[in-house]
């Protein structure tokens, strides 16, 4: 009786520790989208000498989820400091993560992944500029925020804006998020440097 005992305890706790093999595994997503995730950024501008101009706190929060041409979509709403909040739609497909203005608008592409490095896209950027030339520049690099340190692909880009020169880098983890987005904005007639951007995960409530 003792021996079924033991061996039965054993059973118990084999089939409790042991994962079931039909369970499906979810691949990594660029941008995790459970309802209520919630990112907190700090978002700091910094002038031509390297002095704060502008430091702000950014969140952003999986609001709801909603139903779009068929397809469930992420409504994100991002509140910065001083300013009324904004909402997207967001949805991860194959390809990687999809945006929209609206849940009537068009659906706009905006960051690869996954992705090789040297890899060319159009898509968007932090600051919301569509339709400029992303390079994904790296895959794997750790980088650390008061959020903590992941692995990241480091996405590269830049554009022209009324005369300055804007060349950004972000740092995005799969299954955390964005971690970092540098921007510098150089005038075109002198190439002087007239103002840097840096946001930074700071907290993160993910489900």
């Amino acid at each position: 009786m003792r021996r079924l005992l033991i061996i039965g305890m054993l059973l118990l706790a084999v089939g409790c520790g042991t994962k079931d093999p039909l369970e499906p595994v979810k691949p990594p997503v660029i941008l995790p989208l459970a309802e209520g995730n919630i990112w907190t950024y700090s978002y700091v501008t910094y002038d031509s000498l390297g002095f704060i101009a502008r430091s702000v706190t950014l969140t952003r929060e999986v609001t709801q989820k909603v139903a779009i041409g068929g397809e469930t979509w992420s409504e994100l709403t991002s509140i910065e400091e001083g300013s009324p909040p904004t909402v997207k739609y967001v949805v991860n497909r194959s390809d990687g993560l999809w945006q929209a203005d609206s849940e009537t608008g068009v659906p706009y592409f905006g960051i690869k992944y996954p992705g090789k490095v040297n890899d060319l896209y159009t898509g968007i950027n932090a600051l919301g500029v569509k339709g400029i030339t992303v390079t994904i520049g790296g895959i794997g690099e750790n980088v650390t925020t008061p959020a903590g340190e992941y692995p990241c692909y480091r996405y590269v880009w830049s554009f022209l804006f009324f005369g300055y020169l804007v060349e950004g880098t972000e740092y995005w983890a799969p299954d955390v998020g964005l971690m970092r987005m540098e921007a510098t904005f150089t005038r075109t007639t002198d190439s002087k440097i007239y103002s840097n951007i840096v946001w930074q995960l700071t907290e993160k409530d993910l489900k």
